[in-house]
């Protein structure tokens, strides 16, 4: 059962996953610190020079024309991964590793900072971005009375013409 179970695992493996696994287990993706942070580099500056094109019509001189507008391309851990065709568990490995704990944490920070500074710019939308970076206005409507104890209720009792 067990070979069997290794052989589905390897058939919906990638070619380029089945290259660096090696025999004793996979082998790691970056090698160094350096070399993860390389990567996230790369990946800004996609981001950076491949924004998102809207198509909005203009009017120019009695004329109207469809034209692209760039926006902002979010950053995402998801869209990093992507681009360097990492599993999202792998992932959570390399934040695991001691080795590799400054660059996780400085590729999640400029992440997280890219997003933020786009939301509060109005180049994102800030109530997505908000919901991502799990940012919240919290609003209590708990009422005490004095001290914070409960809160004094009356009783009133209607009183009409015929009640004198």
């Amino acid at each position: 059962m067990a070979n069997r179970r290794h052989a589905i695992a390897e058939s919906s493996l990638t070619p380029a996953q089945l290259k660096r696994r090696g025999k004793k287990g996979w082998q790691r993706k970056f090698k160094d610190q350096q070399d993860l942070w390389d990567k996230a580099v790369s990946y800004f500056e996609f981001v950076e020079t491949n924004p998102l094109l809207e198509q909005k019509l203009v009017a120019n001189g009695g004329e109207h024309e469809l034209m692209d507008l760039p926006k902002m391309r979010a950053m995402s851990i998801d869209g990093f991964l992507l681009h360097c065709e990492v599993a999202r568990r792998t992932w959570t490995d390399y934040q695991n590793l001691d080795e590799f704990a400054d660059a996780v944490a400085a590729i999640e920070a400029t992440i997280r900072t890219q997003k933020f500074e786009g939301a509060a710019a109005n180049l994102l939308n800030s109530n997505i971005i908000s919901r991502d970076l799990e940012l919240v206005d919290k609003t209590s409507n708990e009422h005490g009375g004095i001290g914070g104890g409960p809160v004094a209720t009356f009783n009133f009792i209607p009183v009409g013409p015929d009640d004198s």
